[in-house]
């Protein structure tokens, strides 16, 4: 646990957050396409935050 907090970086934190609040709605409002689009992000911030790439790591 500790290992993974200390990889965390502000780029990582909002991403994962601004799909977290894209889930909450999607949930709220049973919209399938921004459930899909949440879980996306997701998926690309935990990516992104691997290697290194995308705006906030590299330039855009």
């Amino acid at each position: 646990m500790r290992k993974f907090i200390s990889k965390l970086d502000f780029t990582l934190i909002f991403r994962l957050s601004l799909s977290g609040v894209m889930l909450v709605a999607a949930i709220r409002q049973s919209d399938k396409v921004a459930g899909a689009f949440g879980l996306f992000l997701a998926f690309y911030a935990l990516v992104a935050a691997r290697y290194k790439v995308g705006c906030g790591y590299n330039k855009c």
